[in-house]
């Protein structure tokens, strides 16, 4: 069968045709977290992987095994971790303190007050920022990594009424995305903390959804862990849901993806596990 159409540009102007993949993982496998740990966080970094496990931070190599205790002694439970461009990790923890780490896994430098003490997970940074979101005033903060001074916030008093922001993740457009969970959309947000726009997470026959982990996959799309409809849901730039990947008896609390395109997932249902999606070749990009 063959398929012609002819289009006409303005000069200057191109044309992009995208292909996202619906294809499933072919294998996936899963660990249990170092000592019974509970799993939250996930990142992977240089062919490592990272998992914030209450007052420690763990690191394993891209095929489970346990490498160590990278991150030990915090005196409150992590829940979030990322790295920034110059690969530094940084973690969010329930006293509200953000810690950045150097490459031993020391507390280099900590910011205290920028957040209520609670069960914030919501951490992102660029090159200049900290992006940050409070459960308890239902706001996302930005500060200036280099002192901590604050710089701006948004939430009911700039317009938009939050409601349990859990995670954030920039994008590759440069922009911010946060899971308004409770409200069951996405708030996408430029880096100056305006609303650009939302959009719900929620497919047909659904009543309702919450979005809690995040991640962009090396084929742009964003990944969303549904917790109340026990998905991952694979959702292309024209924000339309392409794929879902069933976690039914799991309690996902974070997403990750290494370089080739493997989805990591921390797990809380019953014993924390951490479990691997591996698709043939990557995801298709």
């Amino acid at each position: 069968m063959k398929y012609e159409k002819t289009f006409e540009l303005d000069a200057g102007s191109r044309l992009v045709i995208a292909l996202f993949s619906k294809s499933e993982p072919f294998m996936h496998i899963s660990w249990a977290n170092e000592a019974n740990q509970y799993a939250i966080g996930i990142k992977v970094f240089n062919g490592q992987i990272y998992v914030s496990s209450s007052t420690n931070i763990l690191r394993y190599s891209i095929d489970g095994t346990f490498i160590d205790n990278f991150v030990t002694g915090l005196t409150s439970q992590c829940y979030f971790i990322t790295f920034d461009d110059a690969g530094n990790l940084w973690g969010v923890d329930e006293a509200g303190k953000i810690h950045r780490f150097n490459s031993s896994g020391a507390i280099a430098r900590t910011y205290e007050g920028l957040l209520s003490a609670t069960n914030n997970w919501g951490l992102a940074l660029d090159q200049t920022y900290i992006y940050v979101s409070d459960i308890t005033t239902n706001k996302i903060k930005k500060y200036k990594q280099a002192d901590g001074v604050f710089v701006a916030d948004i939430g009911t008093a700039e317009g938009i009424a939050f409601n349990t922001v859990t995670q954030l993740v920039f994008g590759p457009d440069g922009n911010l995305y946060a899971a308004d969970t409770m409200n069951g959309r996405m708030v996408v947000l430029s880096a100056s903390l305006s609303v650009l726009r939302t959009f719900s997470v929620k497919d047909d026959g659904e009543a309702n959804s919450w979005p809690i982990a995040l991640a962009f996959g090396p084929d742009d799309c964003l990944y969303v862990h549904d917790r109340i409809n026990d998905c991952i849901k694979k959702i292309g730039p024209d924000e339309d849901i392409i794929q879902k990947i069933p976690t039914s008896s799991m309690f996902v609390n974070g997403l990750a993806f290494d370089d080739f395109g493997n989805l990591y997932v921390t797990d809380n249902s019953m014993n924390p596990l951490i479990h691997a999606y591996y698709w043939d070749r990557g995801i298709d990009r």
